[in-house]
């Protein structure tokens, strides 16, 4: 027997299939990018989710390319009655190569344009409810520890984007209209828990909120809290937000002649702000500028600092331009508890300097009519106000009120605050 021989046709089959195996997935992913076989892909890939959640799912196109990565174009999924449920113009996502060898969540690009949905909760349920069921597991099964789980974008981006929200239970309409999102990047990760960005903006915004049914007066234990507990750490260098227009009401949709927390909206909104930072247990972030029309009050401008935390908060050097007022404002927050604050607000220490210029006419949307008649002949009011609270008593450093002509100081302490029967002066010193 001539082994030699043996030896060679083992060799040479072995080296054949060693080539085979390369090759292999080189001319599957070759045929992939054909677009004979990507049309096949994109009816297969239809197929399968239509069958899935039991509704018509098209899509126009899926394309892939070594220099583009996917493209999902004209994806389009029906309700069970065949109405349009949502679509989108295109689904753009570019992995990183090196990333996907590793079996990282990688991406130079992820990015969705052209998007329309429409979001119904019904007295039965949400109208995207059988798209959830089909992809929910049918029986409970026990989940292993969560495995380490980081996911990094370089850009992520929304355009074109349009979205209403209907409900029926909450009687509430939210529209949202949104040219422009962006993300830079970005990283989210649960070794430890954090996202992190270097920018976010957003631009050509547009979100209508109406509620239809009339506000209930509900108590202070209903207001929402940030809960800095929340478990991750969010660190943001910069957000900026360009010609937005936010609105809210409640009810009718006219507006009023004077200020109501029923209508509000906030115009050609313009905000920078850096050094946007959520930990454990406090929130910092300072306001590089913002703009914009408030209600029917005159243009604003305003900056400053916020810090918000467990125990206590503050704003720092904040300066508000409002028409031709200007003001100014230090304040400083102390409470037993962040949690508890809403129960325990008669129990919070403040420490308030405000200093200003007002023009009563860019007030006159906030303040009443007869307040207004009482000042309509000053020109202008410069205010010195230096105040602390305490539970139930203020201390009134200073205040000076210099109005034309006309010039009054005070000084003093109000005990008693908290009821108007034991309410009372003391050391009041009033000049004038």
């Amino acid at each position: 027997m001539d082994h030699s021989s043996i030896a060679r046709k083992v060799l040479k089959w072995v080296s054949w299939s060693a080539l085979g195996l390369l090759v292999l997935p080189v001319i599957v992913a070759l045929l992939i990018l054909l677009p004979p076989v990507q049309g096949m892909l994109t009816n297969q890939i239809s197929n399968i989710l239509s069958e899935k959640i039991q509704t018509e799912v098209s899509i126009e196109a899926i394309r892939l390319s070594l220099w583009d990565g996917i493209a999902i174009d004209g994806l389009q999924i029906n309700d069970p009655h065949g109405s349009e449920l949502l679509k989108t113009e295109r689904i753009g996502i570019m992995p990183v190569v090196g990333g996907l060898l590793t079996g990282q969540l990688d991406f130079h690009y992820v990015g969705l344009s052209g998007f329309q949905g429409k979001l119904i909760n019904g007295s039965q349920g949400l109208n995207i409810q059988f798209i959830i069921d089909a992809f929910s597991t049918k029986e409970p099964t026990i989940e292993p520890d969560p495995k380490p789980f980081s996911l990094f974008i370089d850009q992520l981006q929304l355009e074109n984007i349009r979205f209403e929200f209907h409900s029926e239970t909450d009687s509430l309409d939210l529209k949202l209209d949104l040219s422009r999102f962006e993300v830079i990047d970005l990283l989210f990760s649960t070794t430890p828990d954090k996202i992190e960005s270097d920018q976010i903006a957003v631009s050509e915004l547009r979100l209508d909120i109406l509620s239809r049914a009339l506000a209930e007066k509900t108590g202070t234990d209903s207001l929402p809290l940030l809960d800095f507990g929340a478990g991750f750490d969010i660190d943001i260098n910069n957000i900026e937000l360009k010609d937005n227009q936010i609105s809210y009401q409640v009810g009718s949709i006219a507006a009023p002649d004077k200020f109501s927390p029923d209508h509000l909206s906030l115009d050609s909104l313009q905000l920078h702000l850096s050094g946007l930072s959520l930990k454990e247990d406090t929130l910092q972030a300072k306001i590089e500028t913002m703009a914009g029309n408030l209600f029917e009050l005159p243009a604003f401008g305003l900056r400053g600092n916020l810090e918000a935390g467990l125990y206590n908060s503050s704003i720092r050097e904040l300066e508000l331009l409002l028409g031709k007022s200007m003001m100014k404002l230090d304040l400083a927050l102390e409470y037993g508890s962040w949690q508890n604050l809403p129960n325990e607000i008669r129990d919070v220490r403040i420490k308030t300097q405000l200093t200003g210029d007002i023009l009563h006419g860019d007030l006159s949307y906030l303040l009443p009519d007869s307040i207004l008649n009482l000042v309509d002949s000053w020109p202008h009011t410069q205010l010195e106000l230096f105040v602390e609270y305490r539970p139930d008593t203020i201390f009134l450093q200073q205040a000076i009120i210099d109005a034309g002509q006309s010039q009054l100081s005070a000084q003093g302490i109000l005990s008693g605050f908290n009821s108007i029967d034991s309410m009372a002066w003391q050391q009041l010193e009033i000049s004038s």
